[in-house]
C-alpha cells in the first residue's frame, strides 16, 4: 500500500528488452545497488525510470517487483528500445541519382542506429535542399517509417521523392527605375 511504505533490500536487478544496450550499464544508470536498502514505495523508482527515459534509447521503461523474499527484493527493469534503421529506398527518382542521395543519408545515419523524429526531419530537409540547389525549387519529400521485415526491432525508410518541374528564370524585368537605365 502507498500510504505504508516498508523498506527492503535489493537481493537483485535484471534488466530485460533490451537487444543492444548494456544491461549492466542500465543497472548502473538506474542507481539500483545490490544490498542498498530502498521504500517501496518509494521515490527512487521515478528518479530511475525518469533517468533511464533520458536517456532517449526506448520508448517504454518499467521498474518492477520480480519477486519478494522476506525483507529482501529482486527488481526488474523493462524496456522496449526505439527501433534501429537498417535501410532505405526511394521512389520517384531515377537510379542514376540514387548515388548522391545515398551520400547524403550516409552523413546523417548509419545502419544500426537509433531512428529519432530529428533525424527523420534532417533527411527529409537535406534531399529537399539537394534539389532546390538542382533548381527544383518545389521539391517535396516525404518519409514513410516502415517495419523492417527482415530484423526485429528494425525499421526502413521509403523516400518519397516529387522534385516537380525545374524553374527556369526566362525574363527579368525592372519598373519605376528613373535613377538607372534599364538596358535590354
Amino acid at each position: 500500500p502507498y500510504d505504508q511504505p516498508k523498506e527492503y533490500e535489493i537481493g537483485g536487478v535484471r534488466v530485460s528488452g533490451t537487444q543492444y544496450a548494456d544491461p549492466g550499464a542500465l543497472i548502473s544508470v538506474s542507481g539500483f545497488r545490490v544490498g542498498e536498502k530502498i521504500r517501496i514505495p518509494g521515490s527512487q523508482f521515478a528518479k530511475a525510470v525518469q533517468t533511464l527515459w533520458g536517456l532517449r534509447l526506448f520508448t517504454d521503461v518499467q521498474i518492477l517487483r520480480e519477486r519478494t523474499q522476506g525483507d529482501v527484493v529482486f527488481l526488474e527493469i523493462q524496456v522496449k528500445e526505439l527501433p534501429r534503421y537498417t535501410r532505405h529506398s526511394f521512389i520517384g527518382v531515377k537510379k542514376s541519382k540514387h548515388d548522391d542521395l545515398n551520400g547524403i543519408i550516409n552523413k546523417f545515419i548509419q545502419k544500426g542506429a537509433i531512428l529519432t523524429d530529428n533525424v527523420k526531419s534532417t533527411l527529409v530537409y537535406q534531399l529537399e535542399e539537394y534539389y532546390v540547389e538542382k533548381g527544383y525549387r518545389n521539391a517535396k519529400v516525404t518519409a514513410k517509417v516502415l517495419a523492417d521485415e527482415r530484423t526485429t526491432n528494425a525499421v526502413r525508410i521509403e523516400f518519397l521523392i516529387d522534385h516537380g518541374k525545374r524553374v527556369k528564370i526566362q525574363d527579368i524585368r525592372f519598373t519605376g527605375n528613373e535613377h538607372v537605365k534599364a538596358k535590354v
